[in-house]
């Protein structure tokens, strides 16, 4: 059996997927990649505000785009 290469954990602000994803790379030894921590690093790059607003049209952008971007 082949092992994933990425575990996708999405979900509303304070459904605990910070918790679950911290509780997989422990049990893993995997890291944990944030698609926020990615936002805020885009936005630093394109000097954009990282206020919420702007993270999340950011994502919305990043997303259209397609995964692959975020995922390598």
């Amino acid at each position: 059996m082949v092992a994933p290469s990425v575990i996708g954990v999405a979900g509303r602000v304070g459904s605990w997927k910070s918790s679950l994803a911290t509780l997989l790379s422990e049990q893993s030894g995997w890291a944990v990649v944030r698609f926020s921590d990615y936002l805020k690093h885009l936005a630093g790059v394109r000097g954009i505000v990282p206020d919420r607003e702007s993270l999340q049209r950011l994502g919305v952008e990043c997303i259209e785009a397609g995964w692959d971007q975020f995922c390598t």
